[in-house]
């Protein structure tokens, strides 16, 4: 074997040995897809779940969450689905988690502020909204995990929580806020997804071109 492929062959061993031990350190890890083939990954409302129907974004037979809030003053009046499952918890700063992704139905004839909210150590942060027009089709939404997309929701300090996330939620409300707005709509979410920094990226893809390496050599 050359210096060349050996050179390589260390760092893809090197890369997988980071990639293996990476989800030992904590719960989320990048790549974490909840698509709810089967049951809703833990996404669901403060009294219990809320129903999977068929026809999401890859098709009639694939299955999504509908948050069906109702408005009012009453127990299902918020817009809010959450997640306290070791998947979806944990050091998101640690996993290179710097995008989360989801992609959503709205066809309530008005526009809804879509946003990820989280509560940590460090309290409670919002991100930015992203104002998803009424439409029959699904549209992709992708939210900045950086410290610098959050705005407080009464926390203190957004690189603590993002560091110990208890629970995270994703919600309709046009301020920053740790609770979904009351209002009477429905929601289709589907594909959540987390998204590696770019640097994690590079890794994946040094290690891909490693092994193609390796492999011509040979």
């Amino acid at each position: 074997m050359n210096r060349v492929c050996s050179t390589l062959l260390t760092l893809v061993t090197l890369s997988a040995f980071v990639f293996s031990y990476a989800p030992q350190a904590q719960a989320i890890v990048k790549g974490e897809l909840a698509d709810f083939t089967g049951g809703n990954n833990g996404w669901r409302h403060g009294q219990g779940s809320w129903p999977l129907l068929s026809g999401g974004q890859d098709g009639p037979t694939d299955d999504f969450l509908s948050i069906q809030s109702q408005g009012g003053g009453g127990a299902l009046s918020r817009m809010i689905a959450l997640n306290t499952s070791p998947e979806w918890t944990g050091d998101f700063t640690a996993a290179g988690i710097s995008t989360v992704n989801v992609d959503v139905l709205n066809e309530n004839g008005q526009a809804l502020d879509v946003r990820f909210s989280v509560d940590g150590g460090g309290g409670r942060f919002a991100t930015n909204s992203i104002s998803v027009p009424s439409s029959s089709e699904w549209q992709s939404l992708s939210f900045s995990f950086d410290p610098s997309n959050f705005q407080s929701a009464g926390g203190g300090n957004i690189a603590d929580t993002l560091s110990s996330v208890f629970e995270i939620r994703v919600l309709h409300n046009p301020s920053a806020s740790w609770l979904g707005a009351p209002i009477n709509a429905t929601l289709g979410v589907d594909n959540i997804l987390a998204i590696p920094e770019p640097s994690s990226l590079a890794i994946f893809t040094l290690a891909g071109l490693s092994v193609t390496a390796v492999r011509r050599r040979r």
